[in-house]
C-alpha cells in the first residue's frame, strides 16, 4: 500500500486559546499547535493541558492508538514547523520558486510544479470549513507571528496571544 501522506486539520479560535490540530493517519499521530493565554498552561511542560487534550482526543476517537505531539506557538521553532508543514508565501506566483516572498524560502509551500516534485512525499492537506475560516486564520497568524526585519523579510518571530488573534480578526 502506498503512503497517502494525508493531514486532516482543524483550527479553533477562542478568547483564550487558539489551536490547530492535525491528524496524520499514515504516522498514527496527532500534532497539536496551540496558543493558550493562561500562563500556567502556557508553560512548555504543562501537564494539565497535555493530559486534558490527550484525554479528550482518546475519548472521542477510541480507535486512535497513536502518539500526540504538542507545539506551543509562543516559540519560533513551533511556528516555523507549522509554516514548513502548511507552507506560507506572499509571492505573486507561489508556484514559481524564484518569485519573491517576504516570508523565508523554507516556508514556501510544496507545489506540484516544483522540479523534482514527488507526490508521495508532499502532504495532502484536508481541512474542515477551511476555505472560509481556517486558511484565513492561519494566514493571519503567520502575518502576526512573522514580522519584517531590517531586510524586509518576515524573519523576525513575534509571539501573539490567542486573545489578539480573536480580537484583531474581528471575531
Amino acid at each position: 500500500m502506498s503512503r497517502l501522506n494525508s493531514y486532516f486539520y482543524d483550527i479553533e479560535s477562542l478568547t483564550n486559546a487558539f489551536t490547530l490540530s492535525c491528524y496524520r493517519p499514515d504516522d498514527q499521530r496527532v500534532d497539536i499547535y496551540y496558543l493558550v493565554d493562561d500562563p500556567a498552561l502556557n508553560d512548555k511542560d504543562s501537564l494539565d493541558f497535555k493530559k486534558a487534550a490527550a484525554r479528550r482526543i482518546r475519548e472521542k476517537n477510541q480507535n486512535f492508538k497513536g502518539e500526540i505531539y504538542y507545539y506551543n506557538l509562543c516559540s519560533s521553532a513551533a511556528s516555523a514547523r507549522l509554516a514548513q508543514t502548511f507552507g506560507v508565501s506572499d509571492a505573486q506566483y507561489v508556484n514559481d520558486p524564484q518569485a519573491p516572498s517576504s516570508f523565508p524560502g523554507q516556508f514556501r509551500p510544496v507545489c506540484d510544479t516544483d522540479q523534482g516534485y514527488q507526490e508521495e512525499e508532499a502532504p495532502y492537506l484536508m481541512g474542515y470549513n477551511s476555505s472560509n475560516y481556517d486558511l484565513t486564520m492561519l494566514a493571519y497568524y503567520f502575518t502576526r507571528a512573522w514580522q519584517p526585519g531590517e531586510s524586509g523579510k518576515r524573519d523576525r518571530f513575534s509571539a501573539v496571544t490567542a486573545r489578539e488573534m480573536r480580537e484583531d480578526a474581528g471575531l
